[in-house]
């Protein structure tokens, strides 16, 4: 069986309505696309005290009013809604865009729309339109769309055919569950997990779907489906709801219904700054990583992902723009010199780095050398990093270097919780030696802590200088592309 990995966003059901008119004032006042819908179906389903008007699953006559949107309700939530339009009003809410910006972006010269449907969703995440394809399931988090293509032979939202619903979106509301496994068509293991999300939907997500419980049976409200993975953790399908019998949607499996779970990059995004989306493009990336010289599936979707999963907060948001694009200029100049742009995500070398005096030991023969973006080395930094992680690395360390979700995570982690080699000249870790004090330590210490006296300190014309030199020169690079200066970075750190 032929299958696709891609990321979330669910599309589900088809998304097609009128032009419709800008709202303009909140519940909430503040907050992310899946704040608002949150907000919006937690006062519909509460106990009704005269804030509950119609919610009702419709492609025509679309609004959806949170409390203060309807002069002649104010007190009142209502919605009219598909699936797309609530997507749509919480994106307005949230982020600013109006009907006519959304249309500009998401209805593409050779995707046109009168406003954007399911699949004009799943096409923007597909192609990393102010989406990034969020490519794991342990990945998915709370706020991430899940997108799913209808009729379609491929998975191309251009190949849509017929005239009925296009797909379906619905906004993440969890973390994924574990749900235990089942079977394809073929026999083969395929892993599920539960996920709840917040969507308009002309049916509800079987029994403790909030539509259920209230009677209303079908609009705005809150269920659970489930997303469907192999052995790789790749989004590879869903189910529509947790009941046994739920068909199996699996990408490439001849059903035409093709899956992606996407996460929100775009203008607005991210509530402790602008996200790393935000601040690197993909063209930007791949002139620092050229895709032509880089390992395959080591992209930009891949890091900007990795870079926004909420245990790494913090990283390239901290203080003002400038300070936030010197860090992310700092952390890939590191990498760009550690794995020659990309092009080596393993060290050579047969040595095990292994230090024996370790409780946990070294139990794989595969050993501990440098992999991954940061090229993680030693078997007390595998154990750490995947005892923070949630990944058995001691056990595993290839997939550091094979993984690119994995590889980015830890180089994350090593970046964000390791003080490394700055043991004796003012330990910290890299994300404070950029962002930490009214002037922050600096490029020079990111060094020290990465790679100690093997660079630091040598003399000029030695091995150890030039490669501190390299990494130099690629965060000058990094940051005149970022747009921005390189700021104060004290040689004291690391001479």
């Amino acid at each position: 069986m032929t299958r696709l990995s891609i990321g979330v966003v669910v599309v589900l059901g088809a998304c097609a309505a009128d032009e419709h008119a800008a709202v303009t004032s909140n519940a909430i006042t503040s907050g992310t696309a899946i704040d608002y819908a949150e907000d919006w179906q937690t006062h519909w389903y509460a106990p009704d005290t005269g804030q509950r008007g119609p919610n009702t699953y419709s492609h025509s006559g679309d609004y959806v009013y949170w409390a203060g949107d309807d002069s002649a309700h104010p007190a009142q939530y209502e919605a009219v809604s598909d699936c797309s339009y609530f997507v749509d009003m919480t994106m307005e809410k949230a982020y600013a865009w109006t009907p006519a910006s959304l249309a500009a972006w998401l209805c593409p010269s050779d995707l046109p729309c009168t406003r954007p449907l399911a699949k004009h969703y799943y096409n923007a995440v597909m192609h990393s339109s102010n989406f990034s394809v969020v490519p794991k399931v342990a990945q998915v988090q709370r706020g991430d769309l899940i997108a799913v293509l209808y009729n379609s032979p491929t998975n191309d939202a251009h190949n849509f055919s017929g005239t009925g619903d296009t797909g379906h979106v619905m906004w993440v509301d969890s973390a994924p569950r574990s749900a235990g496994t089942a079977t394809d068509a073929g026999g083969a293991t395929i892993y599920l997990y539960d996920v709840d999300v917040i969507d308009s939907s002309s049916t509800y997500h079987y029994n403790t779907d909030s539509r259920y419980t209230n009677g209303n049976l079908q609009g705005i409200g809150k269920g659970t489906v489930r997303l469907i993975a192999y052995a790789d953790n790749d989004v590879a399908g869903y189910r529509w709801s947790t009941l046994s019998s739920s068909t199996s949607y699996i990408n490439g499996d001849g059903q035409q219904r093709w899956t992606v779970v996407g996460r929100y990059s775009g203008p607005g995004s991210g509530s402790s700054g602008p996200g790393v989306g935000a601040l690197i493009s993909q063209a930007q990336f791949d002139q620092m990583f050229p895709p032509s010289t880089r390992v395959a599936g080591w992209d930009y979707n891949s890091f900007v992902v990795a870079a926004g999963e909420s245990r790494f907060a913090g990283f390239a948001s901290t203080g003002d723009t400038s300070m936030q694009k010197r860090e992310l200029a700092a952390f890939l100049a590191n990498v760009a010199h550690e794995t020659g742009q990309l092009s080596d995500l393993v060290e050579n070398t047969t040595a095990m780095y292994c230090d024996s005096s370790q409780s946990y030991g070294c139990p794989s023969s595969y050993g501990y050398k440098g992999r991954g973006p940061l090229q993680l080395s030693w078997n007390y930094n595998y154990h750490d990093a995947g005892a923070w992680l949630g990944i058995d690395l001691l056990n595993s360390p290839t997939q550091v270097g094979s993984t690119p979700s994995v590889g980015w995570e830890t180089s994350l982690w090593f970046w964000m919780q390791s003080e490394g080699a700055s043991y004796g000249h003012s330990p910290m870790t890299s994300h404070a030696a950029m962002t930490s004090g009214t002037t922050p330590a600096g490029f020079y210490q990111t060094i020290r802590i990465i790679n100690g006296d093997l660079e630091c300190g040598q003399p000029a014309g030695s091995e150890g200088a030039n490669e501190r030199a390299d990494r130099v020169s690629y965060y000058n690079s990094f940051v005149s592309i970022l747009g921005t200066t390189a700021g104060t970075n004290s040689t004291t750190y690391c001479p």
